[in-house]
């Protein structure tokens, strides 16, 4: 075929992240984060309540001391961080629906994880890739410590409007957050 100059048209195959952003565009809830609590510190009522403006989806059974919390998000670190204030977590898993239906895997098994601050600046197909968690870095003002802004940059332009000259001061993350990613 190549010798007699015949043209062959060859079919472009989508790749599986792509088939991902399309389908995403009409998933209402990408994530599907499901919780195992035990000695809940709160009523069914209270975490439900703070869970229905984050997804839809949201299931709850409570038997005994313990409450199984089921929820479709688009704000997976949220729904985790109240799941977390809810009491002691036996099991904590996040789904990545969209990646399911085109046929990746959605949770991926790594025999290390990985944790950095938030600090860092990784792109997120990075963190998603190599599954790393984030903590926040703590920023502690000496002269004023709500300053308004998104980033530290923001803080500093507003410091520096305020008058304030010392700059911020960073400590490592509470050892307590590392465990919780």
């Amino acid at each position: 075929e190549a010798l007699e100059g015949e043209k062959k048209e060859e079919k472009k195959e989508e790749k599986p992240s792509e088939k991902v952003r399309r389908f995403v565009q009409t998933l209402s809830y990408r994530y599907e984060v499901v919780s195992l609590i035990k000695n809940p510190k709160f009523d069914e009522k209270t975490i439900r309540e703070k869970l229905k403006k984050l997804g839809d989806s949201l299931d709850m059974v409570q038997i005994g001391d313990k409450l199984k919390i089921h929820i479709h998000t688009d704000l997976p670190d949220e729904v985790k961080k109240i799941m977390r204030e809810a009491g002691q977590v036996l099991s904590l898993r996040e789904e990545d629906m969209a990646k399911e239906v085109v046929g990746e895997k959605s949770v991926r098994k790594v025999s290390i994880g990985v944790v950095t601050e938030d600090i860092t600046d990784l792109p997120q197909k990075t963190l998603e890739r190599y599954q790393i968690e984030i903590v926040k870095t703590i920023l502690e003002w000496p002269e004023e410590e709500n300053l308004p802004g998104e980033n530290i940059y923001q803080k500093m332009r507003e410091a520096d409007k305020r008058g304030i000259k010392t700059f911020p001061k960073t400590s490592q993350a509470v050892p307590k957050s590392y465990l919780e990613a």
